[in-house]
């Protein structure tokens, strides 16, 4: 697809761009919903406009062509992204079925980790689970809509990702099964009178800060955490389980290690995974 792409947009650009100009040319792109994300050279920014015309007459079922201008900043993880050709950043992204409204130049959605959105419902059965960050419902929509989970508390403290939340728990028409909270689920979560078989812990870096919370709202007899993190090639994952174990250890909890998820690389010789996490 990516060969693919670059030889077509070399072909729609040629004649308008310089040979220069031609080779630093992207060789792929990041489509979420009807929009595409592209990542240009520096060189190649006061071309933007021919380019992104370019790559919507390329690319089917494309509304609008965006720029990555640079990391994600803030503690909301909020993208840098320009519009530079459509009428609007907000789309919806269909995947496995669930819909997910958000604003691509507001809020980020990580499609590398597709196989963990898919993963999660096959792991749940009749259960109370805590997503400690929900964003726009990444894991706790495909829960709602795949598995028969007894509740779901979605706990969010970006307003801009709660807003998506509430509108995508409606369009996905899952009301019954999850509950949206605005605010921080360090403290949010200690109101719930419920305890959570199951806490989804999908942030990084790693939220360390978030487990002495986990701790105290666990169902006291048996639960899983899911708790995400980086690890070297060459590190064992009891490296990132100690971060949890140690918490652990404060409120007399014990845990262990069910189970690795190798999610996607995150730059070259360190990973991103997932551990399941037995708590009892």
């Amino acid at each position: 697809m990516k060969s693919s792409f670059k030889k077509r947009l070399r072909e729609a650009l040629k004649g308008i761009l310089n040979e220069i100009e031609i080779k630093f040319l992207p060789s792929g792109f990041q489509q979420i919903g009807t929009i595409v994300i592209l990542n240009l050279k520096n060189q190649l920014w006061n071309r933007k406009d021919v380019i992104a015309e370019a790559v919507q007459n390329i690319v089917s079922n494309c509304d609008a062509v965006c720029l990555n201008k640079g990391a994600i900043y803030s503690q909301f993880r909020t993208p840098q992204i320009e519009l530079v050709i459509g009428e609007s950043t907000e789309t919806i992204h269909k995947e496995h079925g669930t819909l997910y409204k958000l604003d691509v130049s507001k809020i980020m959605f990580a499609k590398g980790n597709i196989n963990e959105r898919k993963r999660y419902p096959k792991l749940v059965k009749n259960e109370i689970i805590f997503d400690f960050f929900s964003g726009v419902g990444y894991f706790c929509l495909n829960i709602a809509r795949l598995a028969n989970p007894k509740r779901i508390y979605a706990f969010e403290m970006n307003p801009i990702a709660y807003h998506y939340l509430v509108e995508n728990i409606k369009i996905n028409k899952v009301s019954d099964k999850i509950k949206p909270i605005l605010g921080d689920c360090k403290t949010e979560a200690l109101k719930i009178k419920e305890k959570a078989d199951r806490i989804i812990m999908g942030l990084l870096p790693s939220p360390k800060d978030a487990l002495p919370t986990a701790f105290q709202v666990i169902n006291p007899k048996k639960s899983i955490i899911h708790y995400e993190g980086l690890l070297n090639d060459s590190d064992p994952p009891e490296k990132l389980l100690e971060d949890v174990s140690i918490i652990g250890k404060e409120f007399n909890k014990k845990t262990k290690l069910e189970h690795v998820e190798f999610i996607k690389s995150y730059r070259p010789h360190v990973n991103h995974v997932c551990l399941d996490i037995l708590v009892n």
